[in-house]
């Protein structure tokens, strides 16, 4: 790699870095899934030191632009995230709702076992007619409908056949703990949207009440997508952050 060194200005240095990366990650001069050059190497190159170029590396991760994987390396994510979530972190709906205080939960669980169209073979990158499983239920908080969730994944995925129609957790925890696949990150949009028929009734409000969709797609640590969620959340049971820094 030849020198990339970084042009100084009154902006912070370690997001003139970030920016910098971002642009040879656009660029195609670093590659996902390629880990990055050692630090003190990558920071001559930029002409910055080791502790700038940590705190990049620390707003790139947290924008899902790279990953960190402790005892290996520093790598490019395939698909960066989109959006940030507490908001910010990939927290599961069982994790969000927890930090609430609440209990979580889960009824009118239903199972259905079905084979990938074209959007869903693109979502999780599998061939059309792959056999998946969608697992849709209505999440609650103390035992009140906050979310409907429907969840698509590969039948690949989970290998033997799993009771969901008694599963009431999180799917992360699920993967992580039974079948040994790490939840990397989620690439989402947040999309406004209104209650149908459907939804009003599973989520007990009235018909054409706002709800906030979370559509997204999930991946592992090496970038291989997971599961693919449709999230329609209560507007009021929730608050999310976003953090916007300015343009640099």
């Amino acid at each position: 790699m030849d020198e990339i060194r970084v042009k100084k200005s009154n902006e912070s240095l370690s997001f003139l870095v970030r920016d910098k990366i971002v642009e040879l990650i656009e660029k195609k001069e670093l590659l996902p899934n390629v880990k990055l050059p050692i630090e003190e190497e990558f920071a001559r190159k930029l002409g910055v030191s080791r502790g700038v170029l940590r705190e990049a590396y620390r707003l790139l991760e947290e924008d899902g632009f790279i990953i960190k994987r402790p005892g290996v390396g520093t790598f490019v994510v395939n698909k960066p995230r989109v959006v940030k979530n507490p908001l910010e972190s990939n927290f599961s709906v069982t994790e969000i709702i927890e930090s609430m205080g609440a209990t979580a939960g889960a009824r009118d669980i239903k199972i259905k076992y079905e084979k990938a169209d074209s959007y869903i073979s693109e979502k999780l990158e599998i061939k059309t007619g792959t056999p998946i499983i969608i697992v849709e239920r209505t999440r609650t908080a103390n035992g009140k409908p906050v979310v409907y969730a429907i969840n698509i994944i590969s039948k690949s995925i989970l290998g033997k056949e799993e009771k969901l129609e008694e599963f009431e957790g999180s799917f992360y925890e699920l993967l992580e703990k039974k079948y040994n696949q790490k939840v990397g990150y989620s690439v989402a949009k947040i999309i406004p949207t209104i209650a149908d028929n459907k939804l009003s009734v599973k989520l007990k409000i009235s018909l054409g009440a706002p709800l906030l969709l979370i559509e997204q797609v999930t991946y592992n640590e090496n970038n291989v997508p997971l599961l693919y969620a449709r999230e329609y959340w209560i507007k009021d049971a929730f608050e999310f952050t976003i953090i916007r820094r300015p343009k640099r």
